[in-house]
């Protein structure tokens, strides 16, 4: 066997190998003898089927699948073996293959094209970033308080609009539509849009014009009002039964009817709403307890969103240091096929910079993951152990599983836990691992931000809540 490399590009080659008929034919003999033993053929005992019958029989599929096991694992092993920067995956030369005669082997050629990432070093020491101290005033404080409120408060129906936020659903027709009911089967066939209909609203959906009108409408009484000047958005957001276009069409006055106003009335500052948001404690707890409490809140949250920010900074300062070199058209052909003509050419080239950012992070991640091993993995250390624990990225997948639950990490009881450690186990094999390789990507990628930021020049900035969100 010849394996070859031809680098035509920087990110572009051919890996060749050439397979003598001594690579091959002694696998495929012990094949064809196994075959012998078991094949059954009327007129022959079992085991007695002559050599040559057997060949004539399953020679060439044994010979093909041979092969293709074969190249298949040289590729593999070569790729491994060079640590080359494979980016997508290699592509068979179909031609050279369909030349090949099965019949009459000898030295059989294959070629495969591959795309090359350019090699790169990675140095955060030369970076210098901003690190966000967030700060915000009372205004704000207030409105996290009534936020507490709102979401600890009780659903009411009155008969008015109270509040912006109110729910509302009203029935909607057209001036002079006369309904009929329909039969069971008209209604089974009748797939077009149809009134009377149900909306959902806010205030907040309201044009200003119009909102005094709104405001004035009292449940179970009937209104007219030209629809078309009433919201700001495009009627279809507020008719979810209706078709998209058939819901922006429509124009000229309707009778509306409201049916419902959900109102939340927020909950009073109590002992009572204070035990339901505060940690179990002896002590009885006070409205003081509740305002510091909130601050502790916003102050963890604050220090997430700046630490999230840092990572997002430190992670494209890294790509554009680094640059890494992609074989764009390869890549681009690669992911039109793989999709089996689920996008277009041009639909890949809109999507490819997003695509392609990504996977210079990945690629940047697995290089420092490797170097980060190496200084684990030393020839003094005893316990050899991965950068990367399956550890953490069992902690991501229960944080990933939960999270599909509605769930906190830490909301696992102890009679819980063995049935969600089946489900985790579970996800991480589906797909044939992918989830596992796609979670060991993410924790990969954060504890490289994290590093990278310790090696960076960072410098702390107070900024203002607002301010701090427009710079996201």
């Amino acid at each position: 066997m010849n394996i070859t490399l031809d680098k035509v590009a920087n990110t572009k080659a051919f890996i060749k190998i050439d397979l003598e008929k001594s690579d091959y034919q002694p696998t495929v003999d012990s094949t064809l003898k196994d075959y012998r033993k078991k094949v059954q053929l009327k007129g022959f005992r079992p085991g007695k089927v002559p050599t040559g019958l057997v060949k004539k029989m399953y020679g060439k599929s044994v010979l093909v699948e041979e092969v293709n096991r074969l190249v298949s694992s040289s590729l593999m092993n070569y790729i491994r073996d060079n640590q080359l920067n494979i980016v997508g995956d290699p592509v068979p030369d179909t031609e050279q293959d369909a030349a090949i005669d099965w019949d009459n082997p000898d030295t059989l050629k294959f070629s495969f094209e591959v795309g090359l990432a350019s090699d790169f070093e990675v140095n955060a020491e030369e970076l210098s970033l901003t690190k966000y101290k967030i700060t915000y005033n009372d205004e704000y404080f207030q409105k996290i308080v009534h936020n507490y409120l709102d979401n600890y408060g009780t659903q009411e129906d009155p008969d008015t609009i109270q509040s912006e936020k109110d729910e509302v659903t009203a029935i909607l027709q057209p001036v002079g539509f006369e309904f009929t009911k329909k039969s069971e089967e008209e209604e089974e066939s009748d797939t077009e849009d149809s009134f009377p209909t149900s909306i959902i609203f806010t205030l907040k959906d309201v044009k200003e014009e119009a909102l005094e009108k709104v405001k004035a409408l009292k449940k179970e009484e009937m209104t007219v009002l030209p629809i078309h000047e009433i919201f700001f958005e495009k009627l279809h957001k507020f008719m979810p039964l209706f078709e998209r276009e058939a819901a922006d069409d429509l124009e000229g006055d309707f009778e509306i009817t409201i049916e419902s106003i959900s109102h939340k009335k927020p909950a009073e500052m109590n002992e009572e709403f204070f035990k339901k948001v505060l940690p179990p404690s002896e002590e009885v707890p006070t409205e003081e307890d509740f305002y510091a409490f909130v601050r502790k809140q916003i102050e963890e949250y604050h220090e997430q969103e700046s630490e999230r920010k840092a990572f997002i900074d430190v992670q494209k300062a890294i790509i554009e240091q680094v640059n890494v070199e992609l074989p764009d058209e390869f890549l681009k052909d690669w992911l039109v096929k793989i999709n089996e003509g689920k996008f277009e050419r041009s639909q890949i080239e809109e999507e490819y910079e997003s695509f392609a950012e990504s996977l210079r992070w990945d690629l940047i991640t697995a290089k420092v993951a490797q170097q980060e091993e190496e200084k684990l993995n030393t020839e003094d250390s005893e316990n050899q152990k991965p950068w990367i624990g399956y550890e953490e990225i069992k902690e991501a997948a229960y944080a990933a599983v939960l999270g599909q639950f509605g769930m906190p990490i830490n909301a696992i009881s102890e009679e819980m836990k063995p049935q969600f450690e089946k489900i985790v186990n579970e996800y991480l094999m589906q797909e044939n691992g992918k989830n596992y390789q796609q979670l060991y990507n993410e924790v990969g990628g954060k504890k490289v931000s994290e590093l990278m930021l310790k090696s960076a020049s960072t410098v702390e900035q107070e900024i203002d809540i607002e301010d701090f969100y427009k710079n996201i």
